[in-house]
């Protein structure tokens, strides 16, 4: 009993470390621990239920950028969220806009802080990348090049001026890449628009 309850304290030991704090049922069952007894000892240890079968460590403070990309795995930051993540945009979102393949549905999206932007599979499957949430976890997201076209998207109401300001912020970064930002444009149709502010700040 004793060696069974040291296993698990390295188990939820070793996840804690992993994942910045986050603990998941799912794979303490994996591991041969019922879901029962893995939640007895969180509890006891004082681990914190963040959404089901995600707990996080009373040493952590919550991830909800991970957390919500682990319960909406198809969910992809763009936008005004995706350019904050880049350090493209001082505006800290309190609703995190994520782009979901078109047909994808769950409820629970609703219940969350959550803008839901629907492309078609073919469009929603490129250009990501992953960037480190503020805890250190790999989080999802599109590109520099692609979020700055997708925010001058004619179809997309973003705010002039954090647009403004993020074009400003890449054209300064040193691994900007304009021959991709251009051709990705071009794709999207947006290239007349970025190509005025691109020759004004180069």
């Amino acid at each position: 009993m004793l060696e069974n309850q040291n296993k698990l304290t390295e188990l939820v030991a070793n996840q804690v470390e992993k994942n910045h704090g986050f603990v998941f049922l799912a794979t303490l069952k994996e591991s041969g621990y019922a879901n029962q007894s893995s939640l007895n000892y969180l509890k006891k240890e004082g681990f914190e239920k963040v959404s089901g079968g995600i707990y996080l460590s009373p040493l952590y403070y919550e991830d909800d950028t991970y957390v919500f990309q682990k319960r909406f795995a198809k969910g992809i930051y763009s936008h005004e969220t995706a350019l904050y993540l880049h350090g493209l945009s001082d505006v800290t979102p309190f609703i995190y806009t994520m782009t979901f393949p078109r047909g994808y549905h769950s409820k629970k999206i609703k219940e969350e802080p959550i803008s839901v932007v629907w492309k078609e599979r073919s469009l929603w499957q490129e250009d990501q990348t992953t960037v480190k949430s503020s805890n250190g976890n790999d989080i999802v997201v599109y590109s520099m090049e692609r979020t700055l076209c997708d925010m001058f998207n004619t179809r997309y109401e973003a705010d002039e001026d954090v647009r403004l300001q993020a074009i400003v912020k890449y054209m300064k970064r040193a691994d900007k890449n304009i021959p991709k930002l251009l051709n990705l444009a071009k794709k999207y149709k947006v290239l007349d628009k970025l190509k005025t502010y691109v020759e004004v700040l180069l």
